[in-house]
């Protein structure tokens, strides 16, 4: 049986805001938040979102994550079900979708690049074999 992964890009529905809630809710790595915001913080951070573009990720009807490309061209990959294959999978519609934004010198890089959780040790294995190279590792202080 072939995959069936679509996309869907966010619009702010409410049918949306309750997906990405829930995800939201769902997710084992954060970066940048550390609790779940309220309903209604969530709904207009959906509404005003930071994002050059943001999608949910299906797998054939089962909602199983989101990624989004910022304006630095970094990557936001968060996936409820993370495999090589869904990965890939994403890693293409992007390639094949969207351009990097031109290179800034020291602020944008000419090429995408992954923002991942250095606790998401499964992802971290996912790309080292599919030999994506490793490009920094960042520490809070």
């Amino acid at each position: 049986m072939t995959k069936h992964i679509n996309f869907e890009k966010i619009c702010g529905s409410k049918r949306q805001k309750n997906i990405l809630y829930q995800l939201l809710k769902k997710r084992k790595y954060k970066i940048s938040h550390t609790k779940i915001p309220d309903i209604k913080l969530h709904n207009k951070f959906v509404e005003n979102h930071p994002y050059r573009e943001w999608f949910i990720v299906f797998d054939n009807e089962e909602e199983i994550g989101t990624f989004y490309i910022k304006f630095d061209n970094s990557i936001g990959l968060n996936l409820t079900i993370q495999n090589k294959e869904n990965i890939s999978l994403i890693l293409n519609f992007v390639k094949n979708n969207f351009l990097p934004l031109k290179e800034v010198s020291s602020l944008i890089p000419p090429y995408f690049y992954l923002n991942i959780s250095s606790e998401n040790s499964q992802l971290q294995c996912i790309l080292d074999e599919m030999e994506i190279y490793k490009l920094q590792v960042s520490y809070k202080i």
